[in-house]
C-alpha cells in the first residue's frame, strides 16, 4: 500500500519504525518511570498491580518491554519478583472495588474515562505523563471537582441541609 501511495518506500519505512523503536527502547522516560514506580510498589505493597494503557497495543507493547525487553539485571531481578502479579490491561477494562493494591496509568486517560482516577478498582493510583497530559489532567480534574460540588450542592438543597465544602481536585 505505500508504494502505491507512493509515500514511502517499504524499505526506507521500515528502517525508519526500527530506528524509532529502537530509540523508545533506550531513552522512553515513561518506561523509565514506571520500573521506578514498580520498585516502589515492591518495596510498598505485597497484592496485585495493574499497569493501565490507553489501547490495546499499548498494553501489549509495555508488557513486552517489562517482560523482554533490554532490561538491565536490576529490572530482570524485578520483574522475576513482581512478574506474576501484575496485569498489563486498557483504561477501558472494569475490576471489582479494591480488587488492585495499586494502579500505574501509562498516560492521562481521556476525559470519558477520568472515573478510573476517582474510581475504588485500586487502592493506590500512580498516573506517568507527560507535561502537557499534567496539565490536561489537571484541567479533567478542576472540572470533574466542580460537577461533584454543583451535584452536592444540589442534592443538599433538596434535602434542605448544609452545604459541605466544596470538592477539591
Amino acid at each position: 500500500p505505500w508504494r502505491r501511495w507512493q509515500t514511502a518506500q517499504l524499505g526506507a519505512l521500515t528502517v525508519g519504525v526500527r530506528q524509532l523503536w529502537r530509540t523508545l527502547e533506550d531513552a522512553n522516560p515513561k518506561l523509565t518511570s514506571l520500573w521506578s514506580v514498580l520498585d516502589e510498589l515492591a518495596r510498598s505493597t505485597t497484592g496485585p498491580i495493574a499497569i493501565r494503557c490507553h489501547s490495546r497495543a499499548a498494553a501489549r507493547a509495555t508488557f513486552a518491554s517489562l517482560s523482554r525487553g533490554e532490561r538491565t539485571p536490576e529490572q530482570e531481578a524485578l520483574w522475576e519478583e513482581m512478574g506474576e502479579r501484575i496485569t498489563v490491561t486498557t483504561f477501558k477494562e472494569r475490576f471489582f472495588a479494591g480488587e488492585y493494591a495499586a494502579q500505574v496509568l501509562t498516560g492521562a486517560p481521556p476525559p470519558w474515562l477520568f472515573s478510573i482516577l476517582v474510581g475504588q478498582e485500586a487502592v493506590v493510583t500512580h498516573v506517568l505523563c507527560y507535561g502537557i497530559e499534567e496539565e490536561v489532567l489537571r484541567r479533567q480534574g478542576a472540572r470533574w471537582a466542580e460537577t461533584a460540588t454543583d451535584w452536592q450542592r444540589a442534592l443538599c438543597r433538596s434535602l434542605r441541609v448544609a452545604e459541605p465544602a466544596p470538592i477539591e481536585s
